[in-house]
């Protein structure tokens, strides 16, 4: 949603779009979705001997997946506000995410080796208990 929100914020402005087949198409935001689909007016490409079959085309809608990057003017990039966002948005995510076993463990305050000693005890005590109903 961060980058979705901060598109809308660009719309009407100039902005470069490079596409994972190496198109690069300069045009005039229109309009982003939230699966960052992008429609572009007034386009023009970058490399236009490269690709003379679009020099024709005007407008375009480019899916969100075929998009690699997204070149913005400086000017239009509110840096403070968006490492506010990103900041805001990304402390969430770390309450979602599962700890890993060593993290688990440190939180209780048994190291791996702690963990291996009390897994070899606990072993050792289930045969020897396994051993003595055996025995009688």
């Amino acid at each position: 949603m961060l980058f979705f929100s901060f598109f809308k914020t660009l719309v009407n402005h100039e902005v470069t779009v490079e596409l994972k087949n190496d198109i690069s198409l300069r045009g005039t935001l229109k309009s982003v979705d939230q699966y960052l689909n992008i429609k572009l007016d007034d386009i023009s490409v970058v490399d236009e001997m490269s690709y003379p079959h679009l020099s024709s085309v005007k407008n375009v809608f480019i899916r969100g997946s075929v998009v690699r990057y997204v070149h913005l003017p400086a000017a239009a990039v509110d840096t403070p506000l968006l490492e506010d966002a990103t900041r805001r948005e990304q402390k969430p995510h770390k309450l979602l995410l599962k700890p890993s076993k060593a993290q688990v463990l440190r939180d209780f305050g048994l190291s791996m080796c702690d963990r291996v000693r009390q897994y070899r005890d606990t072993r050792a005590s289930l045969s020897d208990r396994l051993v003595h109903k055996r025995a009688t």
